[in-house]
């Protein structure tokens, strides 16, 4: 392990309310920057103290990354084995950083959020895909995205395998968490093999997080590129962040007009009348039907009406089975009947079913 590796120090403790000096050694900077990330998940990312919190966060990152740089604390002819585990943890600063940034959001309002958006991904892109350069070189993962083709969606299956790698890998994660929780907790000493198998497999989970969260940011890249593109070619579209289908119905809708009441004296005119109401005043429009003239009668005559209907079928009904009834069920008279009944039903059946109605297993 290379000497530089000794200037870094152990992570000391730091407070999350002083603000960054130029005095703040590296170990400082990196455990502020890890202790206000962990205080936004208990924050609303719409509250102010989110967006403060977050933009100091990625300030000392920044500074956290540049000084890393600096000192050159990683090379890429050396291995993970030969760094020791309190300066292999500032890898983590990479991933950190890219993960918070890729979170933030331009304000709604703000016309260009597109754009900034669009910046934001890119370099939040970068990030990841430094992250695991960085890792790859030391020896730890292969230190190359997944590749995709724009515009292309994963395969199912590698997605589904690298979901599993990275759930099993955050309960492995979990367990050692807890196992030093609890010597922490008992005052034991902490197993140094068992605080590097935690770092490690910290290390490991956040690969298998980058390469996921590079899909996902390469996916909306694309498809805020495409807006953008489309707006360039559309000038009178709008704006950056505009709505497109808004700003046409604004444009080609008419003005809505006041509904149609139809009332009581409205009908009593209309039956007293015989005149049917102007349809340029009454157009009812349903769906796939047309408009509909206005009503032609009252409710009571509707009823009287219908009433008189199922009487008649009733009476018609009772004949039929009267007039079966007088027929021999074994003479030919009665078989020729049943025949034509059959045969009837049958025909009606047909013209009102077409020919493959119902078959749910005919589907191609």
């Amino acid at each position: 392990m290379s000497d530089q590796t000794t200037d870094v120090g152990a992570a000391g403790p730091a407070e999350a309310t002083q603000p960054p000096s130029d005095s703040m050694r590296l170990p400082e900077i990196y455990a502020k920057a890890v202790s206000l990330t962990e205080e936004l998940a208990k924050l609303s990312a719409n509250s102010p103290e989110y967006k403060a919190q977050q933009a100091e966060a990625l300030k000392l990152l920044d500074t956290a990354a540049a000084m890393i740089d600096q000192v050159r604390l990683f090379s890429g002819n050396e291995d993970f084995s030969e760094h020791s585990t309190d300066s292999l943890k500032y890898l983590l600063v990479f991933a950190i950083r890219a993960d918070l940034l890729s979170r933030q959001y331009p304000s709604v309002d703000d016309p260009d959020r597109d754009t900034k958006r669009i910046g934001i991904l890119s370099a939040s892109k970068g990030m990841f895909e430094e992250y695991l350069e960085r890792c790859g070189d030391l020896g730890l993962g292969d230190g190359k995205p997944d590749e995709l083709a724009p515009g292309a969606r994963p395969d199912r299956e590698a997605k589904m395998a690298q979901l599993r790698e990275q759930m099993d890998l955050e309960k492995k994660l979990k367990e050692l968490a807890q196992q030093l929780a609890d010597c922490k907790a008992s005052k034991k000493p902490i197993d140094e093999d068992l605080e590097r198998a935690h770092l490690l497999t910290t290390l490991q989970t956040w690969l298998a997080k980058s390469k996921g969260q590079l899909g996902s940011l390469q996916q909306e890249l694309s498809m805020l590129e495409q807006m953008a593109a489309h707006r360039r070619a559309n000038p009178a579209v709008g704006g950056a962040g505009a709505d497109v289908g808004a700003q046409a119905d604004s444009r080609t809708r008419a003005p809505a007009q006041p509904p149609t009441v139809i009332t009581k004296e409205m009908i009593s005119e209309m039956v007293r009348t015989g005149q049917p109401i102007n349809r340029a005043d009454f157009k009812l429009i349903t769906q796939g039907y047309g408009p509909i003239g206005a009503p032609t009668m009252t409710l009571q005559e509707l009823a009287d009406k219908e009433v008189a209907e199922a009487m008649e079928r009733s009476q018609r009904q009772a004949a039929a089975e009267a007039e079966r009834a007088q027929i021999d069920p074994d003479s030919e008279e009665a078989i020729d009947l049943e025949t034509y009944r059959l045969r009837h039903q049958d025909e009606e059946f047909r013209d009102h079913v077409r020919r493959g109605d119902g078959n749910r297993y005919n589907m191609g």
